[in-house]
């Protein structure tokens, strides 16, 4: 993860690497009663709707390194990384660099505490601390949450993110998909209260044989590569008949089969007029 320089250390990152993976951090957040969270975050800074982008845990027991960054630039307040620690050592020791995205020059440790989280926006400057907590034998854990309010001017930003390998990059219709989807304004939607995502109807590329590629292991071994290109075929992301009826009980496909009759009733009924 991370540019080369992110090397000075063992900064280790684990999250979602598919729809399935995806969908149970969601369950997880709603157990943890996030949408309070949600809501404090929402009319704070007046969004219109929030959707989570990613989560994921990371592990670190040593750094020595510089890896000050932004998330993703020019999205105003409309993301947001939240970064909770789960476990400090009893050293005590652990923080998160914060800066100005302007000034280079400056920057400032913000200490982590237990059952405290940190806020910082899409274009807030921020960094590891340095750390040590191999003579403990310990390392400090902690969890971050990326959160979106999707608008036509930053959907190709937000989905333009290559750090993790779920969702697909620039994948503009899954996004579109998932748009107000944990929390709204006009409060319709939250976790505790989801619906899912809307129709998304998966694809492979049709220029790539995915059937043969995945006998050979690919969407496992070219996850960058072949996995992207085969998105169906490597279920990165679950067929909506699957989706609707493995996670919300749904048989959206009884559901097209009714349209599809009274249409098809419909149509006889006009050309039976017609005659």
């Amino acid at each position: 993860m991370g540019p080369k320089e992110w090397t000075t250390g063992d900064l280790t990152w684990v999250d979602a690497g598919d729809e399935r993976a995806y969908e149970k951090t969601l369950r997880l957040l709603d157990e943890g009663d996030f949408d309070l969270v949600l809501d404090s975050i929402g009319q704070k800074f007046n969004l219109d709707g929030l959707m989570l982008q990613g989560m994921g845990v990371i592990a670190i027991s040593k750094w020595t390194g510089n890896n000050m960054h932004f998330d993703i630039g020019d999205t105003g307040n409309k993301f947001f990384n939240i970064i909770f620690p789960l476990h400090i050592p009893s050293s005590g020791e652990g923080s998160l660099h914060v800066g100005d995205r302007k000034d280079y020059s400056y920057h400032a440790p913000v200490s982590f505490r237990m059952h405290r989280g940190v806020l910082v926006g899409g274009e807030t400057r921020h960094g590891t601390g340095l750390v040590d907590y191999r003579n403990e034998q310990d390392f400090r854990i902690g969890i971050a949450i990326y959160l979106a309010d999707l608008t036509d001017d930053n959907i190709e930003w937000i989905s333009g993110d290559a750090t993790s390998l779920f969702p697909g990059v620039e994948d503009i219709p899954w996004f579109e998909s998932q748009k107000g989807r944990i929390w709204s304004k006009d409060g319709k939607h939250s976790l505790r209260n989801d619906q899912g995502r809307k129709p998304y109807f998966v694809r492979d590329d049709p220029k790539v044989n995915c059937v043969k590629a995945k006998k050979k292991g690919k969407c496992l071994s070219d996850l960058k590569g072949l996995r992207q290109k085969c998105l169906k075929t490597c279920e990165v992301y679950m067929e909506d008949d699957v989706y609707y009826h493995e996670l919300f009980g749904l048989d959206i496909s009884e559901e097209r089969n009714s349209s599809n009759n009274n249409t098809n009733n419909t149509s006889s009924e006009a050309s039976k007029d017609e005659l």
